[in-house]
């Protein structure tokens, strides 16, 4: 059974310690489609165990990581950005599978050089956030067994812009803002809604059944 790392959120619990927090839809996702899945803390040296990396939703990127000055919405964690940032490049020296959702997708693209949309409302005058809406597969994508097009989530405020090095975009929402993506040459994919919540019981009506698609990363995580 794969054994998955999940890069999740930080933040202070109810005695006020800083903790490492996750979805446990994430987890389950994984679990049911055949895999398993630990939470990623402080000071991991060492992921030889690990058959991939899951990098999950949160806090805005540091916008100086694309050269940018922070747009007046950002919210960001500076240090989730150097953990999670290392992860990548050890997963990627290893050339082991990545997956990222939301947050993770964009975490990807500026890993490998490419910019981000700061504030969606303000630039296309469209809301992502809390809100259901439909995306379009492009030729090519290795997500084409999801269909041509999706019903999906939206919990997100920025995404991804110019893209990195090596990626290609795999689906389009109605502003023509990239929602998916993979790696040429690694096994690096992504996207910008939030299948964790789009599985089995959680599924909302109307949106697309998305446990097919932590079956296909967890697949290649064998």
């Amino acid at each position: 059974m794969p054994l998955i790392l999940i890069a999740g959120s930080r933040g202070k619990n109810d005695v006020g310690a800083m903790s490492h927090m996750l979805d446990m839809r994430y987890a389950s996702s994984i679990k049911a489609a055949g895999g398993d899945a630990v939470l990623a803390t402080e000071g991991l040296d060492d992921i030889s165990v690990f058959d991939g990396l899951l990098l999950a939703g949160g806090p805005d990127l540091d916008p100086s990581l694309y050269g940018e000055a922070p747009h007046q919405t950002t919210s960001i964690d500076p240090d989730r950005d150097a953990a999670e940032l290392a992860l990548i490049r050890a997963f990627v020296e290893a050339k082991k599978p990545i997956f990222g959702i939301c947050r993770g997708i964009q975490l990807i693209n500026v890993f490998l050089g490419g910019s981000l949309i700061q504030d969606i409302p303000s630039e296309f005058g469209a809301n992502h956030m809390l809100v259901t809406h439909k995306v379009r597969q492009l030729n090519g994508s290795p997500f084409a067994f999801l269909g041509k097009e999706l019903t999906v989530n939206s919990t997100h405020h920025q995404a991804v812009r110019a893209l990195g090095e090596g990626l290609v975009c795999d689906a389009l929402n109605e502003q023509e803002i990239c929602e998916a993506l993979h790696h040429t040459g690694l096994p690096i994919w992504g996207v910008q809604w939030h299948p964790e919540r789009m599985t089995a019981a959680e599924r909302p009506d109307g949106q697309d059944d998305m446990l097919p698609l932590f079956k296909f990363f967890v697949e290649r995580c064998r």
